[in-house]
């Protein structure tokens, strides 16, 4: 029987940065996953999965505020296929 591949969490965590520099600025991404995890006590990039998702959740209202709200939808589609 053939393995399923499993990204780590670092893995996911690179694909979820790369998917937000889609829909905006490169400092804005910065700006956004450094104070969320700040402000959550999450290490960046995070370590479990569990801490990824709560900074998901978390990075919500940023990317509804800085990313084109037309586009929120597909990004957030994105981001919970990061998460599966």
């Amino acid at each position: 029987m053939a393995e399923v591949y499993e990204p780590t969490v670092e893995e996911r965590y690179q694909s979820l940065c790369e998917i937000l520099l889609r829909y905006t600025s490169r400092i804005t991404v910065i700006s956004m996953l450094t104070v969320v995890c700040r402000n959550h006590g999450i290490e960046q990039p995070p370590q479990s999965l569990a801490h990824l998702e709560q900074l998901v959740e978390a990075l919500s209202n940023g990317i509804r505020t800085f990313c084109p709200a037309h586009d929120v939808p597909r990004l957030m589609l994105s981001i919970a296929e990061i998460l599966e």
